[in-house]
């Protein structure tokens, strides 16, 4: 048996800290963390005594007689239960949930039992205040996700992970963490709201290696040293890039690429730090993959001219140095020796362009070709040669061709990307037309805290504790500041943020984001049919919670 006493105050101050920030650990647990984190043997009696002394230990046993008893004799008075029906039957109902229960006035037992599956017993208001009050940054961050096809949880999960498909993985996390965070998902496969409403291509079986995961133990110690680790890289930002040529002059960045950024205002984007130097390093040092990029309005398209001189290794305009700025404005990180080939590159055009129209000057005598998109969007598209960029600095190669892209039917041309990439044009546009389609500009709007959404994901997935809940906080917060808006201007978008992290603020911010072209009509239908459903659940819990307990 073991001895309270022969305990240090460090092993002593240890348990308590375990057990008051999971009391559901048990003695024998809390035995396993000591050992394995002090390297000494600890019984499970020593255990005990410590939380006894600290008024920490769980009551074991039965309950009491007469606490059954008194609760077998608690019922609601027959006047109340009449005000209470009367109370209920002035509430309207929506048409199609009154057919619902039109079908439903004596369910068997079989139904019964279904419909506690179904819905598991939760404190209504509960459920009310997580779903309509905390959920539209949860919305848009799955948006932001569906746009920017980036992960930001990163691999924090991915070490319990079966599945051999790690990408997947991680969208399964975060469709997960979405319709927890809204209350519309529940971990048992039966829920029908799940199986049913799943708008994110996620069914119950797919969702079984996370389910899996949130109902085994997990490391603890080792999980918390990997928020530590991503909650480092998600507060340390980057503003942008600064490009220095080798005839000394600087054409500065944002953190999408767009020329002419980052400004001085104070609420210019930022991307966590650890993303710009992938960026840079994929795309811009070793160029893995064409660079995409393009230029704000403001911009010099000058300096669009002399940076595919850059890539092209042209005398005079070669790159000498690369900064990422941090979110001062100021350079964070410096490289300095930047190895000499040509680049592969993709230059967005716009309409509004002041130089659009000598990029796309050939393209209404070629001939069009027509694709669909993987959004079933139908468009076309034409690739001629350009000579233009030569015609301002000497040395481009002939390789220098222009995709002119239409919308299927238009006579117009909607952009054009300039591009000495050799791949396919079909595969080069469908990769890079949402990115240009949608648009780089984007209202930075912060709709404030997200906490109960946070809590609500710490319920459904209770094995990961604080742990999960700190960073899950931290990344809602972090999303909400730095993704959230579309290309509205901010007067619109304060008129529609009236509650900040509402479930209906969220459908509000992705409309204006439909109609300034930063989010598709899919995704949008996603949060119109989200509202709905948790409207109509608001409303159906309720009732049908409330009258079967007068009836019993």
């Amino acid at each position: 048996m073991g001895v309270t006493h022969k305990l240090s105050p460090e092993v002593l101050n240890y348990i308590l800290q375990q057990k008051q920030s999971n009391p559901a650990l048990g003695c024998r647990k809390l035995a396993e963390l000591v050992s394995a984190h002090f390297q000494i043997n600890v019984s499970k009696s020593s255990v005990n005594n410590v939380l006894k002394d600290a008024n920490l230990s769980n009551s074991v046993g039965r309950p009491s007689k007469k606490a059954k008893e008194k609760m077998k004799k608690f019922q609601i008075p027959s006047d109340k239960k009449q005000q209470i029906s009367q109370a209920l039957q002035q509430i309207p109902i929506p048409e199609n949930v009154q057919k619902q229960e039109a079908t439903e006035e004596n369910p068997s037992e079989k139904q019964v039992a279904v419909a506690e599956l179904q819905h598991p017993a939760r404190d209504v208001e509960w459920r009310e205040v997580i779903a309509m009050n905390n959920a539209g940054g949860m919305l848009l961050l799955a948006a932001f996700y569906e746009n920017m096809d980036e992960a930001l949880m990163g691999g924090l999960l991915n070490d319990y992970n079966s599945s051999p498909d790690r990408r997947l993985f991680e969208k399964k996390c975060n469709a997960a963490l979405l319709m927890s965070s809204l209350d519309i998902i529940e971990s048992n496969e039966r829920d029908i709201l799940l199986r049913e409403q799943a708008s994110f291509e996620f069914k119950v079986n797919e969702l079984q290696d996370l389910m899996n995961i949130a109902t085994t133990d997990i490391d603890r110690i080792l999980l918390q040293t990997k928020v530590d680790l991503e909650l480092s890289q998600l507060a340390n930002t980057a503003s942008g890039f600064a490009v220095s040529l080798e005839s000394g002059k600087v054409i500065t960045m944002d953190p999408f690429l767009s020329i002419g950024g980052p400004g001085s205002d104070a609420s210019n984007p930022t991307v966590p730090m650890k993303s710009a130097i992938d960026k840079l390093s994929e795309e811009l040092l070793v160029n893995n993959q064409p660079l995409l990029f393009t230029r704000t309005e403001a911009a010099d398209p000058a300096d669009a001219v002399a940076l595919m001189a850059a890539f092209f290794g042209i005398d005079g305009y070669k790159l000498n140095n690369i900064s990422i700025l941090g979110d001062n404005g100021l350079p964070q990180l410096e490289f300095t020796y930047i190895t000499e080939k040509q680049r592969r590159f993709v230059y967005g055009i716009y309409q509004k362009d002041e130089d659009f129209s000598h990029y796309v000057k050939a393209s209404q005598w070629a001939e069009r070709s027509s694709y669909v998109d993987r959004q079933g969007k139908n468009w076309e598209y034409s690739v001629t040669r350009t000579d233009y960029m030569g015609s301002q600095i000497s040395g481009f190669s002939d390789d220098l061709c222009v995709v002119t892209v239409w919308s299927a039917g238009d006579t117009n041309p909607l952009l054009a990307m300039v591009t000495n990439s050799m791949d396919d044009h079909k595969l080069l546009s469908d990769r890079y037309l949402s990115y240009f389609v949608q648009g780089r500009s984007r209202v930075w709007h912060d709709v404030g805290s997200h906490i109960g959404a946070v809590e609500a994901v710490g319920e459904e997935f209770n094995c990961l504790g604080d742990v999960f809940r700190k960073f899950a906080q931290f990344l809602s917060l972090f999303v909400a500041r730095e993704y959230l808006g579309g290309g509205g201007d901010p007067e619109t978008c304060s008129k529609v943020c009236t509650t900040p992290g509402s479930l209906l603020q969220g459908k509000a911010i992705a409309e204006v984001c439909l109609r300034t072209g930063g989010l598709d009509d899919g995704l949008v239908k996603i949060l119109n049919k989200c509202v709905e459903i948790v409207n109509m659940r608001k409303i159906y819990d309720r009732q049908h919670r409330l009258l079967r307990f007068i009836a019993i």
